[in-house]
């Protein structure tokens, strides 16, 4: 019967940790995301052309679909602060830079 219980929580435990791993990798991905929309929004850009975007980041789906939507919402009807920027993705540090 002590053994039931101590494999019963064994396999909770693994699953909580494997849980938090798995969200702590969305999250990163998460926060790289916004913060690129954020840049791409400042420079009044629209879509992924020539910026190198991943498809994923860490295993997590990352701009396969939705930049455009992401920079709008980041944009909130405002007009671009700067008309023309150069913006690619440095792989290096998972951010999307002005050149």
């Amino acid at each position: 019967m002590k053994s039931q219980w101590i494999v019963s929580i064994a396999i909770i435990a693994f699953n909580l940790a494997a849980l938090f791993h798995n969200m702590t990798a969305w999250e990163y991905a998460s926060k790289k995301a916004q913060a690129a929309c954020s840049v791409a929004a400042s420079c009044g850009v629209t879509g992924t052309a020539g910026l190198g975007l991943p498809g994923s980041l860490n295993g997590v789906y990352f701009f396969a679909n939705g930049f455009p939507e992401c920079v709008e919402m980041h944009r909130n009807g405002d007009v671009a602060t700067q008309s023309s920027c150069v913006l690619a993705w440095d792989a290096s540090t998972d951010e999307l830079t002005r050149r």
